[in-house]
C-alpha cells in the first residue's frame, strides 16, 4: 500500500472499542511541525461508515460514543486555507451519532479552539445536540502548547487560523469562555522544551494560565473551568531529528512555575468537581471528597519541595516575571472564506476592515 491509506481500505471495527470510540477523521492538515498526524492526508468517515461502528459499540455495551479525530472541528472541512469549519457537517455527525438508538452520550476527543469562535453558531448548535448541561459537561482536549509568539509562528502559525499567531492569547480566553459558556470542558495540553525555548517563552505561558483563571473568573464565576497539562516535547515529524526534553537536565524556574501552576489549577478544579459527584451512593461521597481534597494537595506540596530543592522560588508561579495586563478590550479579527478581508468578531455583526493587501492569510498587523 503506497501512501496513507484511503476510507475505504480502513477496516471498521468488528468488536467493541475502548471508551466506545469510533474514528471519525484522520489526518489533520494544520501544518504544526512537532505533530506526526500533521503529515497525514486528512481523510473523512462517511457518516454510514461512522454508525457502522457505533451499532458495535453499543451492542457490546458501550453506549457512550467517543468520536475520534485529530481535529474534531476540521471534520469535512472545505475552507483548507482558513480552517474556518464545516458546522454542518458537524452538527449532521453528531446528530447521527446521538440519534442511533441506545446511545446515551456523545464527546469528541480532540479539537482546537480557534474555530469555536470563528463561527460562533458551532458550539450552541453541537451542545443541545449532545445534551451539554451542568450535569453533562462535555469534554474535549486542545492543544494550546504555548503564550510564546515566537514559538508559534516558527512552529504552529496555522494552529490559530482563521486568526493571527499574534491574536493567539485573545483566541484562547474568548475560545475557553465559548466552551464553558455550553458547558464543554476543556483539557489543554502545554509543550516544555520546543527547540529553542527561552525563559521568556515559557513565563508567557504561566501568565497566560493566570490570566485564564482570573478573567474567566470575572466572568463566568463558577462556570470557569478548564485543566492545563504540561508535556515534554518529543521529536516527532518535521522535528523528528531534534532532542527529547530532559526534564531531569533542563527543568527551569519558568518550566516549574508552569508546572506548579497548572497542578495549583487541577486541584482546584477537582475539589469543586468533587462536590457534585453523584455516581456514588450518598454515604461514600464524603470519603471520595476528602481523597479528592487530600491527595492532589499532598502531590502539590511534593511538587513545590521538588522545586525548592533544585533552588526555585515558588512565589513566582505567583508573582509572574514580566507580568502584564492582557490587552482584553481589541476584537479578534478573522479571515472570511475565499477573501483575503479581515473581519470584526466580537458582539457586532461583520464588518470589513480596511488595509489589508497581500496574500499572507495570517498577517501580523492590520491597519484601518
Amino acid at each position: 500500500m503506497k501512501g496513507w491509506p484511503s476510507v475505504d481500505q480502513i477496516p471498521p471495527i468488528v468488536n467493541p472499542a475502548m471508551n466506545g470510540m469510533v474514528e471519525v477523521m484522520r489526518g489533520c492538515g494544520r501544518g504544526c511541525q512537532f505533530c506526526a498526524p500533521n503529515v497525514r492526508t486528512a481523510r473523512y468517515m462517511d457518516v454510514e461508515k461512522v454508525l457502522q461502528e457505533v451499532r458495535v459499540n453499543v451492542a457490546g455495551g458501550k453506549p457512550s460514543i467517543w468520536a475520534h479525530s485529530d481535529d474534531i472541528f476540521l471534520y469535512r472541512v472545505e475552507d483548507k486555507r482558513h480552517f474556518y469549519p464545516n458546522t454542518d457537517a458537524i452538527v449532521d455527525l453528531f446528530s447521527a451519532i446521538m440519534g442511533t438508538r441506545g446511545v446515551t452520550h456523545s464527546n469528541p476527543t480532540h479539537g482546537t479552539i480557534a474555530p469555536v469562535i470563528a463561527d460562533e453558531d458551532l458550539l450552541p448548535r453541537l451542545s443541545p445536540i449532545l445534551r451539554a448541561g451542568p450535569e453533562n459537561w462535555i469534554g474535549i482536549q486542545p492543544g494550546l502548547e504555548t503564550a510564546s509568539g515566537d514559538l508559534l509562528a516558527k512552529y504552529m502559525r496555522n494552529k490559530m487560523l482563521p486568526f493571527a499567531p499574534s491574536e493567539w492569547e485573545r483566541v484562547v480566553l474568548e475560545g475557553t469562555k465559548a466552551f464553558n459558556q455550553n458547558y464543554w470542558f476543556p483539557a489543554y495540553t502545554l509543550i516544555m522544551g520546543l527547540p529553542g525555548e527561552t525563559e521568556d517563552d515559557v513565563w508567557a505561558t504561566v501568565r497566560l494560565i493566570d490570566t485564564m483563571e482570573k478573567w474567566l473568573g470575572e466572568k463566568l464565576g463558577s462556570r470557569a473551568h478548564f485543566v492545563s497539562v504540561p508535556l515534554s516535547f518529543v521529536p516527532l515529524s518535521v522535528l523528528s531529528r531534534e532532542e527529547f526534553f530532559d526534564v531531569g537536565r533542563e527543568m527551569t524556574e519558568a518550566r516549574f512555575a508552569l508546572i506548579y501552576r497548572s497542578w495549583r489549577h487541577t486541584v482546584k478544579e477537582a475539589m469543586y468537581f468533587s462536590q457534585s459527584v453523584k455516581s456514588v451512593p450518598p454515604y461514600l461521597r464524603p470519603v471520595l471528597r476528602f481523597l479528592v481534597s487530600v491527595g492532589p494537595m499532598i502531590i502539590l506540596k511534593y511538587i513545590a519541595d521538588w522545586g525548592k530543592s533544585m533552588g526555585f522560588d515558588v512565589d513566582k508561579a505567583f508573582n509572574i516575571p514580566g507580568r502584564r495586563e492582557a490587552n482584553l478590550n481589541s476584537p479578534c479579527l478573522f479571515l472570511l472564506p475565499g477573501s483575503p478581508s479581515l473581519v470584526w468578531s466580537g458582539l457586532a455583526k461583520p464588518v470589513a476592515l480596511r488595509g489589508l493587501t497581500g496574500s499572507n492569510p495570517v498577517p501580523g498587523a492590520v491597519s484601518e
